[in-house]
């Protein structure tokens, strides 16, 4: 069954569900519309959650995501995804901060900055003066994505090196468009030559500023990360939850698959993260939530059989072999093609 963000169901309320890979009608629960409906939605397994007031659930909500931010460091944060995750990350990062450091005024957060990483603002000036940041973000940030690339393919260098490698080498594209540009300078009748060792040092100490740059995006860009994570009002994307999924299974011994609202299937975007994680487990319990995507996460049950009392018992937590999600892996990894 096909849906879209209209289809969000109300809080508490619950609707039938239906998937074209598994027979059998399922239940689908509506939680608060916030940047921790994944949460909401995860713990809605459990009957001490779900007896708990909006305010509470929040408060336990906080609690568990402060916790799963202490767990985060810089080495696992690398690891996510074997480091894709943070390589885009710090990408990204790097093409904002480009801009915004020759923006920047010297009060007292930038010369906090420039303490921290021992930077002398007038040498950064310089440095912009010749390299601007169109420049960079157009010419010299695609070369080192595309080097970053390469030594990323290598699986058997360590997140640290490779790392550190990639620092190295966004310092050798500066170096090499500093000695550019100044000799272009030189060129002009106007501008007086240098003698080699003036040259050389100029290069030198404008192309450690790049290190600077590297370290302060890096710094910055995990920052935000466990910032995101740590924080209520953050929507948990897939980027997050493969940092949370171990982190999750480690907690309550349970990993999460996700069907898609839009398309009334198995989520085709697990294929990736589930062969080359931890989270396909023979005698795993799973949770399966139904994701809108970039949008929302819901709850997905079964009833399981009805009480002497009438009232319906709801299965939330499923075993590796319950059908439903025998039928989820057999979508995402058919059994002909199966080699895990």
């Amino acid at each position: 069954m096909a849906l879209n963000e209209q289809d969000i169901l109300p809080v508490q309320e619950t609707k039938v569900y239906y998937t074209s890979t598994y027979e059998k009608p399922l239940l689908r629960t509506g939680v608060a519309v916030d940047g921790s409906c994944f949460f909401h939605s995860f713990f809605m397994a459990w009957k001490e959650f779900r007896d708990l007031s909006t305010e509470e659930k929040k408060m336990y909500i906080l609690s568990h995501r402060k916790q799963f931010a202490d767990r985060l460091d810089i080495r696992n944060w690398l690891a996510i995804q074997d480091g894709s995750v943070a390589f885009v990350q710090i990408l990204e990062m790097m093409r904002i901060v480009i801009h915004l450091l020759p923006s920047m005024t010297l009060d007292q957060t930038q010369k906090k900055i420039f303490d921290t990483f021992h930077v002398d603002p007038d040498h950064l000036r310089i440095l912009f003066e010749l390299l601007g940041p169109t420049e960079v973000d157009q010419e010299m940030l695609p070369d080192w994505d595309v080097e970053c690339c390469r030594l990323e393919k290598n699986p058997d260098t360590q997140k640290e090196i490779l790392l550190h490698r990639m620092k190295s080498t966004w310092r050798e594209i500066y170096r090499e468009k500093i000695t550019y540009k100044l000799e272009s300078l030189e060129s002009e009748p106007d501008i007086p030559r240098m003698d080699e060792k003036s040259r050389l040092s100029i290069i030198h100490k404008l192309s450690d500023l790049s290190y600077f740059m590297f370290d302060y995006v890096v710094q910055k860009a995990f920052d935000d990360f466990r910032h995101e994570v740590c924080n209520y009002d953050t929507w948990v994307d897939l980027q997050h939850y493969l940092y949370l999924s171990d982190h999750i299974h480690s907690t309550f011994g349970l990993s999460v698959l996700f069907l898609d609202a839009s398309t009334g299937t198995p989520f085709e975007g697990q294929r990736y993260f589930l062969e080359s994680s931890s989270a396909r487990r023979e005698k795993d319990g799973y949770v399966v939530l139904l994701y809108f995507p970039e949008n929302h996460f819901e709850p997905i049950g079964e009833i399981s059989e009805s009480r002497q009392d009438g009232k319906r018992v709801i299965t939330r937590i499923f075993d590796a072999s319950h059908p439903l999600i025998v039928s989820i892996f057999d979508y995402l990894f058919p059994p002909s093609n199966d080699h895990a």
